[in-house]
This record gives C-alpha cells, sequence and structure tokens, in this order.
C-alpha cells in the first residue's frame, strides 16, 4: 500500500526529513510539491487518537492506524500530528483512493537530488 507523506509547509516538511536521517542511506531525490487537498476529502485522526488513547510518538500503533484508515477507504487524506513538531499537522494521502485525482491539486516547486 503507497502512502504520500507530507507536512502542511515546507518548514516542517523539511524538519520531519531531520528527524529522520538516520532511517535513510542518502537523502537526496525529495520534490517539494505544493498541494491543495479538498477538505470534504480529509478526515481529521486527532479526535480518533484520543479516543483510542494512542500516542502518536508509538509508530507501531499509529502505523496499524494509518493503514486501518487506508484499508477503509475513508477518505483521500488523512490529517495527523507532527510529533517532530507540536502544535503542527501533517497529511497523509491515499494515491489509490479514486476520488485522489478530483481531490489533490499538486504543482512541482522544485526537486532536490
Amino acid at each position: 500500500m503507497a502512502i504520500v507523506y507530507t507536512a502542511e509547509n515546507p518548514a516542517l516538511a523539511a524538519l520531519e526529513i531531520l528527524n529522520a536521517w538516520k532511517r535513510y542511506s542518502e537523502l537526496n531525490g525529495y520534490s517539494l510539491y505544493l498541494c491543495r487537498i479538498d477538505a470534504d476529502s480529509t478526515v481529521d485522526a486527532v479526535p480518533d487518537l484520543a479516543a483510542q488513547g494512542l500516542d502518536p510518538r508509538d509508530q507501531e500503533a499509529t502505523r496499524a492506524f494509518g493503514d486501518a484508515w487506508v484499508e477503509s477507504g475513508l477518505s483521500v487524506a488523512l490529517r495527523v500530528p507532527s510529533v517532530a513538531a507540536p502544535a503542527s499537522y501533517n497529511y497523509l494521502l491515499n494515491p489509490d483512493h479514486p476520488e485522489f485525482p478530483e481531490a489533490v491539486a499538486r504543482e512541482l516547486l522544485g526537486s532536490f537530488l
């Protein structure tokens, strides 16, 4: 299952990458896109995470939560809290969702090789 991991702004995207840099053998090949996501195609995970008592820092639990979201087909996008920057949000996008092409407008701003 493919997921596109996005951030609400370029600074948060950079922080997320730097926060996880030890997991990657190299940090090249990133592209910066401006995405506009239809609000009606987005679900906010924060209430569900809180209701289930899930800690956003628990990678195993949040990965299972995200997998269940993808399998449900509930929405094109899922708004999740950033662990790297509290009070900031990332958006998980499901490119296999049938409404993805209409719900997500994207524009390439630059590539970093």
